[in-house]
């Protein structure tokens, strides 16, 4: 018998397997909490690993939309931008056409008186070639100075300049430009909205 051998009495073995009893149940809870804490672990790792794949998903997602974003808005920009240009061009357009209505020469008179102020003496008027005999006409009437002059370019509405030097457009594409500068930003608040 080995307890025999250790020179061990009765009530020492009981004692010794009592204490080897413990040791394995203490052995045996350090286990378990050991294997507890471990599966905690995992668990909350396994958790962390879903939740950081979800999150990196999702900015994978954010990312797609942002190059999708940066591909279609150059491209929206580029048709808000022609419907703007569209808008002024329609309008110009309008204003043209009103070459053909009959209170057009009372338009083009008040261009012309516009157009003078702030000029003396002798001054060039250039006009539509269709609208020099009506030119000739009002700069009588207003008593302006000046040598009436076609210039194919000017569809609607009159420019005055002075010895080449100054020159004041009041034509209605000149208008729209004026216009268009002021409004652009409100059109643009329209269309881009």
């Amino acid at each position: 018998m080995p307890d025999e051998d250790l020179g061990l009495d009765m009530s020492e073995v009981g004692i010794l397997e009592v204490i080897q009893e413990q040791i394995g149940l203490a052995r045996e809870k350090i286990l378990q909490a050991a294997s507890q804490q471990a599966n905690e672990i995992l668990q909350k790792a396994e958790f962390e690993v879903k939740r950081l794949n979800e999150v990196i998903a999702e900015k994978k997602k954010i990312q797609a939309k942002t190059t999708q974003i940066k591909c279609v808005s150059p491209l929206v920009l580029n048709v808000k931008q022609e419907g703007m240009t569209q808008v002024f061009d329609s309008a110009l357009k309008e204003l043209n056409n009103l070459r053909s209505q009959p209170n057009y020469a009372q338009v083009l008179e008040k261009l012309m008186a516009e157009a003078y102020s702030g000029f003396t003496g002798t001054v060039d008027i250039f006009v539509n070639p269709a609208d020099v005999a009506a030119a000739k006409s009002i700069a009588a009437k207003l008593n302006i100075a000046g040598n009436v002059q076609a210039k194919d370019s000017i569809i609607a509405g009159v420019s005055i300049s002075q010895n080449d030097l100054v020159a004041n457009h009041n034509t209605f594409a000149s208008r729209i430009s004026k216009v268009r500068i002021m409004l652009s930003g409100k059109v643009a608040g329209v269309l881009y909205v």
